[in-house]
C-alpha cells in the first residue's frame, strides 16, 4: 500500500524529491566531514535543483548569496564595528529566510487537509526551502 508523502515524493515530483535529497546530503556530508568543498557542492546541487523545479526563482537567490557572502566575510579580521554589522546582517537575513519574508521561494505542498482521525482537525504538510538554506549557510 502506498501513502500519500511517499507517492508524492518519488512518483509525482521526482525532481523536487531530489532537490531535497541533495539538501539532506549537505548536512549529512556536514555532520561526518566538515570540508566545505562536499557539503558546498550538495548545496549547489540542491540550488540548481530547485531552479529547475520551480521551487525558487532566480531573485531568491539575491538574500541567498547576500547570507553566503556575510559568512564568508565574518571571517576575515574585522574591527568591532565591522563584525557587529555583519552579525547584523546575517541576523536579518536568517530571520526574514525564516519567516518567508523574501520573494522567490515557492515551497513544495506535500499533504493537504489530511486528518489523521475524525475527530482532529485538518492539516497541510509543506517542505521550505528558504529555512532550510539558511540552516545549511549558518553551519
Amino acid at each position: 500500500m502506498d501513502t500519500p508523502v511517499i507517492s508524492s515524493l518519488l512518483g509525482d515530483e521526482p525532481l523536487r524529491a531530489l532537490t531535497f535529497f541533495a539538501f539532506a546530503m549537505s548536512f549529512i556530508s556536514l555532520w561526518l566531514k566538515k570540508t566545505s568543498w562536499l557539503w558546498g557542492s550538495f548545496l549547489l546541487i540542491a540550488t540548481t535543483l530547485a531552479i529547475q523545479s520551480a521551487i525558487i526563482t532566480p531573485i531568491a537567490l539575491i538574500p541567498l548569496g547576500l547570507l553566503l557572502l556575510c559568512h564568508i566575510l565574518i571571517n576575515r579580521p574585522f574591527q568591532r564595528w565591522g563584525r557587529l554589522g555583519l552579525f547584523a546582517c546575517i541576523s536579518l537575513l536568517s530571520i526574514g529566510l525564516s519567516f518567508h519574508q523574501f520573494p522567490g521561494f515557492h515551497n513544495w505542498h506535500l499533504i493537504s487537509n489530511a486528518a489523521i482521525s475524525q475527530q482532529t482537525p485538518s492539516y497541510n504538510l509543506w517542505l521550505n526551502f528558504d529555512p532550510l538554506a539558511r540552516t545549511n549557510l549558518a553551519l
